[in-house]
């Protein structure tokens, strides 16, 4: 008989929404997602029935992924990958209540130890021996109590009951961890999770690895949309917004506590305006850990270019100190596992010592090799350690512009496996000891106390983050891919009027298909390494999407109804498109789109209606506790809107160029700031003045409005 595994296991990442993202509508779509899961069920069923299967690991690609963690039916006598004994009943042979017995856990930690240990050591060695490099740097520890709290759910993952031995790692981050510019599974995420996954199944664990990073779209306020993002049983949340502040994406009077920025005094060096990113920082550890696992949650910087005196972790391990701003959060707590990890920085700093100086230039200026400047001497980037070499043993390339290359994917994706694979050697040494001349009776107490000690803590209070904004996890409707559940947009969908709003993808996304492919003739063998078909090979690689519900003047209304709210306010927000802002085509949420809440107008006029705005990207934000009685404390809200594009931006919408000097028209400002378009709607007048163009009309049948998530507080 073949090996067989208990269940069939299935990355989150391929949990693919059908109603989220083939083009309809919308809507429940109930009927629909229970055939699909019949049928799958009965093709996996009538399979097992006519043959043993040997099931593949992580990587499934396929509409099947809907179906995950089925429980697979086993003969008496069948035997899982890991060696353990299934009874008629697909019990574990050997323990009470269906559970291993002690000889069968000691015996899976110890071969889980060997194949780990072995992991390290090839580790070591693709180094040669070089273990420094493989060192990110860390926060001074007495501003972390990580190592403690995440051994503690390692052990809980390890010890716990077949059906519930799990253990995730999910990513939420920018193009980097994307891995744009790479092929899509280049990405250090993906690259981590190859390398911990044979060690986690090693010790029978099912291990997932999420890469929910989206490129081009900074951190906020998508963190208040960690659940459906990341999955609410994330054991541990990396955050990767390199190129991005804590805060970005808020406007500043939304996330700060006024009485308290006042009496704030911030702890050592901070980066520009530091009470607003100590605010976005504490709203994300807020989103992260109040998931219903309490995960560990990692930072994680590139820190490509920085200098010591600029290390990022100076103000992280002060605002996290036991007297610091977030100190509520910090390792003197003994309750949250936070820290935060660089990966070029202190791990590079051997090297740069022995590389000579000056150094050339990673890449060719006008067909010359140049030397790098004196200020990029800590570059590694632009000026690696090694032209050839530029990890310092291997060809490659570390970075290929302000992303990573192949090679600094894989050295951030081993400075992590060689961290997380040493605490998972803790985890199992402890058990071990702690079940030393074990009978069942202490393996359940063992067991318990694992179980106890990973268990989640409460949250203190905001120590600055609005509480409005941060005092409870929000609900969130949420239309980008990849996701770990829904909701989507469309399933808060009220699908009882007639309307032409769907799913799709936003505007200016850098995407290629198969049809773009053959146009190039991208099959021709003489065009195998055109530089073009490259491209459009890695973009079609890549899993991030920005999808939203979209629809114009004439698409009808859009209606949707809302759990029931604590603060009884709804952010209704558009993607971002990218670097521009396309105002002739694209909704302005000040101007062109129209609320009811239960039936009664919603407007800038009644107070119940404002927009969140940060440079170009909106969100329409409807406080609707007096609109609807205190109703949407207790039950659900409804809320209608439709599209009445204004032909023309506001009158005071028209400024002069940030240079008086500057001959090139206007731009935009006021409800209009930072979008594209001035150079039709507005127009310099006689005494250098800028004003709305009268004879320039929007086709308002082309405006598009783009919901990508809806967040309810």
């Amino acid at each position: 008989m073949s090996s067989m595994r208990p269940l069939v296991s299935v990355d989150a990442d391929d949990d693919v929404d059908l109603r989220a993202s083939n083009g309809t509508r919308g809507g429940p779509q109930g009927k629909k997602g229970f055939s699909v899961v019949f049928l799958m069920l009965t093709l996996v069923v009538g399979f097992l029935l006519g043959a043993s299967i040997g099931f593949v690991g992580q990587e499934n690609n396929t509409p099947q992924a809907i179906i995950a963690n089925i429980t697979v039916p086993f003969n008496e006598g069948a035997r899982t990958t890991q060696g353990t004994v299934f009874d008629k009943g697909g019990r574990v042979k050997g323990g009470e209540d269906g559970n291993e017995g002690v000889g069968a856990v000691l015996g899976r930690l110890r071969k889980a130890r060997g194949v780990i240990a072995g992991a390290i050591d090839e580790l070591v060695k693709y180094y040669d021996g070089d273990e420094a490099i493989l060192q990110s740097n860390k926060m001074s520890p007495t501003a972390s109590g990580d190592d403690k709290i995440l051994i503690a759910k390692m052990r809980r993952a390890l010890i716990d009951t077949q059906d519930r031995r799990k253990f995730a790692m999910s990513v939420g981050g920018s193009s980097v961890s994307a891995g744009h510019d790479n092929y899509g599974n280049d990405a250090w995420p993906i690259v981590l999770g190859k390398f911990m996954s044979p060690l986690w199944e090693s010790a029978g664990v099912n291990y997932t690895m999420r890469n929910q990073a989206v490129g081009g779209r900074n951190p906020n306020p998508h963190v208040l949309c960690l659940e459906p993002m990341l999955g609410s049983d994330s054991d541990i949340v990396l955050r990767e917004w390199e190129y991005w502040e804590f805060s970005e994406g808020f406007e500043r009077r939304y996330i700060l506590e006024k009485e308290k920025e006042d009496n704030l005094n911030l702890v050592g060096p901070g980066p520009r305006d530091p009470k607003a990113q100590v605010a976005g920082l504490e709203v994300f550890f807020r989103m992260a850990l109040g998931l219903k696992s309490q995960p560990a949650v990692h930072l994680l910087f590139l820190q490509i270019a920085e200098p010591p005196e600029q290390d990022k972790f100076g103000f992280l391990s002060n605002w996290l100190a036991k007297d610091g701003v977030l100190g509520a959060y910090g390792g003197s707590t003994g309750k949250y596992a936070i820290n935060a990890f660089g990966a070029f920085n202190k791990p590079f700093n051997h090297l740069r010592k022995k590389a000579p100086w000056p150094r050339d230039l990673r890449d060719l200026r006008d067909g010359n090799l140049k030397t790098c400047p004196d200020d990029a001497r800590w570059n590694v980037g632009d000026c690696p350690v090694s032209r050839e070499k530029q990890d310092g043993y291997h060809s490659g390339t570390l970075m290929i512009n302000w992303h990573p290359g192949p090679l600094g994917h894989s050295t951030i994706a081993r400075q992590l496996a060689y961290y997380y694979s040493k605490l998972m050697l803790q985890a199992i040494d402890s058990l071990v000891a702690d079940l030393k001349d074990a009978d069942s009776k202490k393996l359940n107490l063992v067991r318990q106390q694992a179980l106890s000690a990973a268990s989640p803590n409460p949250l203190p209070p905001p120590s600055i983050c609005n509480p409005q904004l941060c005092q409870n996890t929000p609900t969130c409707a949420y239309s980008y891919l990849p996701k770990a559940h829904g909701p989507d947009v469309g399933d808060w969908m009220i699908n009882d009027t007639a309307h032409e709003w769907f799913n799709g993808i936003a505007p200016n996304q850098d995407v290629c298909d198969i049809n773009a492919m053959f146009r190039m003739r991208c099959f021709k063998k003489h065009n195998a390494h055109n530089e073009d078909c490259e491209r459009c090979r890695k973009r079609m690689s890549f899993r991030d999407q920005k999808r939203a519900f979209l629809g114009a003047k004439d698409s009808g209304v859009f209606s949707f109804k809302t759990p029931v709210m604590k603060q009884c306010q709804i952010w209704i927000c558009e993607p971002p498109y990218e670097w521009r802002k396309d105002a002739l085509k694209i909704a302005n949420f000040n101007t062109d789109v129209r609320f009811k809440v239960n039936g009664k107008e919603c407007n800038k006029a009644n107070k119940c209606y404002t927009v969140h705005q940060v440079h170009y990207k909106q969100c329409g934000i409807l406080n609707v506790a007096d609109i609807t009685g205190g109703s949407c404390l207790e039950k659900s809200t409804r809320v209608d809107l439709w599209m009445q594009p204004a032909v023309r931006a506001d009158d005071d919408s028209c400024l002069l160029p940030g240079d008086p000097k500057d001959k090139n028209g206007c731009r935009f400002g006021g409800n209009w700031d930072s979008m594209g378009g001035s150079e039709k709607m507005c127009r310099r007048e006689e005494g250098n003045i800028c004003k709305v163009n009268l004879e320039f009309h929007r086709n308002i049948d082309e405006v598009v409005a783009y919901i990508s998530e809806i967040i309810t507080l």
